[in-house]
Parts: structure tokens; sequence; C-alpha cells
């Protein structure tokens, strides 16, 4: 599995340190930006998973680059966790409205810091793999959660419904309607696993007919 990267965009070589150890500790490769145009250069670059932000920079400031990030539709998705000595309410409402995903102010936990960040980009991760029909988790996330519950070593159950022919049915009755009809089955099917696993349920959408339920 390839290492999720993070861009840590600090002009303090302190707290950048701190933080690149951290991180690197839990096993995130980090890029470090010294201001934010370098910022937008390395996410437009690497793609990473998430960026860390910093607020007062050189040369372009953390608000800013939010800004330009949430309004490129290419790097919209890339979620921000700012980290700011900036603690005010004023100064969170400015971030979040700015595009900043969550807020921290300095100084920090780095166990929350850490819990953050994977909470972000968990949830960045099944947002992007989300299928547009149902709006249920894709394969990736399906992966994720079946692996997560084998490791647990809880018991588990998967069922696997595959709707035969589907295409051909959305071909007599149309895209509009047979769409409204697989995303009512990816809504009954959901609640169906919750009621029987007593609201523990994770229900996925493959392609246009084939759905998981990890139970």
């Amino acid at each position: 599995m390839l290492l999720k990267k993070i861009v840590i965009a600090e002009d303090d070589d302190a707290i950048a340190h701190m933080v690149n150890m951290s991180l690197g500790d839990a096993g995130f490769l980090c890029l470090r930006a010294r201001d934010g145009d370098e910022a937008l250069k390395l996410v437009k670059a690497h793609d990473p998973d998430l960026l860390v932000l910093d607020v007062m920079m050189p040369r372009v400031d953390g608000l800013e680059v939010a800004r330009r990030l949430k309004a490129d539709v290419m790097w919209s998705r890339t979620p921000i966790l700012m980290l700011t000595a900036l603690a005010t309410t004023d100064d969170q409402v400015a971030g979040l409205e700015a595009g900043a995903d969550s807020y921290m102010a300095k100084p920090f936990d780095l166990r929350e810091m850490g819990a953050r960040v994977k909470a972000l980009i968990r949830s960045a991760r099944r947002e992007r793999d989300r299928n547009p029909t149902t709006n249920l988790p894709g394969s990736r996330a399906i992966d994720e959660e079946i692996e997560g519950a084998l490791k647990s070593g809880k018991p588990t159950a998967v069922v696997h419904v595959d709707i035969l022919n589907f295409d051909s049915y959305s071909d007599s009755l149309g895209i509009a309607r047979s769409e409204d009809t697989v995303r009512n089955l990816g809504a009954w099917l959901l609640e169906a696993a919750r009621a029987s696993s007593g609201g523990g349920a994770f229900v996925g959408h493959i392609g246009g007919s084939d759905f998981i339920a990890v139970l």
C-alpha cells in the first residue's frame, strides 16, 4: 500500500519539524512548504491526501491558499487542516469560511492532531469513492471496511447482492427511473443490514448493480 502523502505548509522550522516527525512516525510521507506559494505548487505537483496549513506565512497566506485550492475544481477535494496561533472565534470562522476542513490553534496536542489528520483523510477518501447513483461508498471503501473487519477478529458477515440483467432493465425503463430504483434499493439494503446487525452495518455500491454489506 502506498504511503499517504501530506503537505505541511509552515514557515516555522521548529513547528514544521515537530509535525513532520509526529506524522512521519505515524506512517505518512510528509512534504514541507515554507510559504503559501510553495504549498500551492506542492499540492498541484503531488496531489496529497491532506494539507496541513499555517495561516501567517510569507508570499501567500494560508487563508488565500485555502481559497485558491477550494476554488479549483482539480484540488477542491483536498482536505485542509489549519494550524495557527490565531485562536479567536473570528479567526476560526475566517479559516473555515476560506475552505479549511478543520482548525487547530497553537499550541496543540500532537495526539489530537494525528487523530484529526486520520479522520480527515478517511472522510475525504470515502467521499471521493462514493457511487454517483446511490451516494454509497464505492469499491475502495468496501475493501478497507472488509480488511478492518477481518483484522479486528470480530464475527463478520459479508453479503453480496448482484442485480441480474440490470442493463436491459435500465434500457427498457429509462436511465432516470432506473437510477432511482437502484438508489432506493441501496437505501433499503442499508436499513435492512443495520437492522440485522444492531446498527453496525456498512453498505457499499460497486458499478451499476453490485452491493456489498458488511455486518
